[in-house]
């Protein structure tokens, strides 16, 4: 099979401006926003991630990564309160739509 040559810079400039176009369109985002979150519900995928974290989180160089990545982002004012304000809108849609 031959190989496909790598595209120009300008090409790769074009793709990269459609693609920033379409994914600024609020839209286009909530569309896939809710496709991602209704996949995500089913059954078979929820296992599936469960399964993956456990067994990433039973390595314990994996653990103690994402412990000191939690660490160092809860250390910053801006990132917990940008983590406080969603936690918030989402409690907020939790119990406007119950």
């Amino acid at each position: 099979m031959a190989r496909r040559p790598p595209h120009s810079r300008e090409t790769i400039e074009r793709i990269r401006a459609a693609q920033i176009n379409y994914w600024s369109d609020p839209q286009v985002r909530a569309a896939h926003g809710e496709l991602t979150r209704r996949r995500m519900m089913r059954p078979e995928v929820r296992t599936r991630i469960s399964l993956r974290t456990k067994e990433a989180l039973a390595d314990p160089i994996t653990r103690e990564r994402q412990r000191s990545a939690i660490a160092k982002a809860m250390a910053s004012p801006a990132v917990r309160a940008r983590i406080s304000r969603r936690t918030r809108e989402a409690l907020r849609e939790l119990a406007s739509g119950q």
